[in-house]
């Protein structure tokens, strides 16, 4: 039961990592995008070197312009966050029920 439990852990670890880039570039693409749109190439540049700092100032600043917070940038970092502890879960299932070798 553990070998299989094992099995199946490592393979979602695998397809959740590979989620995790692809939707950390996404999410980054986008938010240098926006900065872009909204104050040209500085907020762009800026926000291409500061990820995380700038994906929660254009969350905000969207926030600000439209009153809603739920925007496309802020449903991406929240699935984006939801990966990150997806992963955490099965790093620790994979560590937990890995077979003792010999």
């Amino acid at each position: 039961m553990m070998r299989v439990l094992h099995g199946i852990s490592m393979s979602l670890l695998s397809m959740s990592m590979m989620l995790k880039v692809l939707l950390g570039l996404l999410v980054h693409g986008l938010a240098i995008y926006i900065a872009w749109d909204l104050s040209g190439f500085l907020a762009a540049f800026l926000t291409l070197i500061f990820p995380v700092i700038g994906e929660v100032y254009w969350i905000y600043q969207l926030w600000s312009h439209t009153g809603h917070f739920w925007s496309i940038l802020a449903i991406g970092c929240a699935a984006y966050i939801g990966v990150w502890v997806a992963l955490s879960v099965f790093v620790g299932i994979a560590a937990a029920t890995e077979p003792n070798r010999r």
